[in-house]
């Protein structure tokens, strides 16, 4: 990101967007994996926990928790999928 993105709000959200897009679609390398599993897996966890504690305080919080969770669950398996998935750099010199 550049330093115009600090200066620009929504210049700032499309280049966050941008970083998680490509995460998600072609991770390199197992770190950038390894922080979506620590990133979203928190934000699984915290929209499973509102789930829980919304059963007694309210129904915003169920509805928070039923949006959280299946979206940090599908970020997480699509980084997944698609490093396990990905082609190794040595092969794709010899096609």
């Amino acid at each position: 990101m550049t330093s115009y993105a600090a200066t620009g709000p929504f210049e700032h959200i499309f280049a966050e967007g941008h970083v998680y897009r490509q995460a998600a679609e072609r991770p390199r390398s197992f770190i950038v994996v390894l922080g979506i599993w620590i990133i979203f897996g928190v934000m699984a966890l915290a929209g499973a926990g509102m789930l829980f504690i919304g059963r007694e305080t309210g129904i915003q919080y169920v509805v928070i928790g039923a949006v959280i969770l299946p979206l940090s669950l599908l970020m997480i398996w699509k980084t997944t999928r698609n490093y396990i998935k990905r082609t190794p750099p040595d092969q794709s010199r010899d096609a």
